[in-house]
């Protein structure tokens, strides 16, 4: 069981990183800027600490992995449905607390990344939830 743990983590820690290059960093790459004021725009870090993102990522993907052994979430299906809205809660929660710190983002931009985040992780998760749920057997009624 430990192993299927760690090689859901794992998977679900790559295909975050790679993903979250494409999806934030190329196909959502400029409505995020677009979106950021020129204050946060400074105090961006330029190049990013790859490190910090790989192990953000890991930090996440081992959340997920862990929710989902927890809830009995180990298929596909009920790996999405129960990582978009873990994901979604833990960014709304995120996004509200820098709204109401911050004057980096205005609302509606801070809402769509909830969902746009939220999203990418339930995909994320399906790929736990599915390598969790992996070997099992499954029940099949036949009725005659």
């Amino acid at each position: 069981m430990k192993t299927k743990f760690f090689l859901a983590v794992l998977a679900a820690s790559v295909l975050a990183f790679f993903g979250g290059w494409l999806i934030f960093g190329i196909i959502f790459n400029e409505y995020y800027s677009s979106n950021t004021n020129q204050a946060a725009k400074l105090l961006m870090k330029s190049p990013t600490n790859m490190w910090a993102v790989a192990v953000s990522n890991i930090a996440w993907a081992l959340l997920i992995t862990w929710v989902l052994q927890k809830t009995g979430s180990t298929n596909m299906m009920k790996g999405f449905r129960t990582s978009i809205w873990v994901s979604f809660l833990v960014a709304l929660v995120f996004n509200l607390s820098m709204y109401a710190f911050w004057n980096i983002y205005e609302l509606p931009f801070l809402l769509v990344d909830s969902v746009i985040s939220s999203i990418f992780w339930g995909i994320v998760g399906s790929i736990s939830g599915a390598i969790l749920g992996s070997g099992q057997k499954v029940m099949v009624k036949v009725t005659s």
